[in-house]
């Protein structure tokens, strides 16, 4: 689980680039962030993460399903092979060249709820990046592409699958300061992200998801 995530989180603060065709940049914008972008040695993001982060989101999506299902099996695949080569090398590569964002930040967040301590970083982490997706306003399309994802392959899509049965005004405000603590990659994201904001985040994508999960 945690692998097939991690792909995908990594690559959600790197900076989409002018210079893109538009359809590279219809591709990368489910996850990737625009000029304040920072790279872990301090640089802007270069247009390499850009490319990286589409080739891993494209992988994912493309072989996610077999990869987990060759797993369960004890199988070494082709899907599996390009699974771990987009978890290990491209993530790795697009995260360092174009840092982190909100998702992650929602993980750490999420340490302030004793309820989730027993789930792994990137089921943490994928509920994050739903919380990101609902923050930065995207499109319903792009969400429910990450949230059907996540679904299929097994990760969490709402916070009573991160242990969190009903989520209390006092829990949620918790998560969200340690989310937006100074130094945080929440701030990262091109606006500014506040502890209301990121509550908001949190009660609508767990909603979305809750109401996606009855309709399957």
């Amino acid at each position: 689980k945690q692998a097939n995530i991690s792909a995908i989180s990594a690559q959600s603060a790197c900076a989409s680039t002018t210079n893109s065709s538009p359809p590279t940049r219809a591709i990368t914008s489910v996850f990737l962030n625009k000029s304040r972008s920072v790279a872990l040695n301090s640089c802007k993001a270069r247009s390499a993460a850009a490319a990286l982060s589409a080739l891993c989101y494209r992988t994912l999506l493309n072989d996610g399903r077999a990869a987990v299902a060759a797993a369960h099996a004890g199988a070494i695949t082709p899907a599996f092979e390009r699974i771990v080569e987009a978890n290990t090398l491209l993530s790795g590569l697009g995260f360092e060249s174009g840092g982190l964002a909100v998702a992650h930040s929602v993980h750490n967040g999420l340490t302030a709820a004793p309820e989730t301590h027993a789930y792994l970083h990137g089921e943490k982490v994928a509920f994050g990046t739903l919380v990101q997706l609902v923050l930065e306003g995207r499109d319903s399309a792009q969400v429910e592409e990450v949230m059907q994802f996540c679904h299929a392959v097994g990760l969490p899509i709402t916070l009573q699958a991160l242990g969190i049965a009903a989520l209390t005004r006092d829990t949620a405000r918790a998560i969200a300061t340690r989310a937006t603590a100074i130094g945080e990659t929440a701030h990262n994201e091109p606006f500014v992200v506040t502890v209301d904001a990121v509550m908001d985040a949190l009660y609508a994508a767990d909603a979305w998801g809750q109401a996606f999960q009855s309709a399957q």
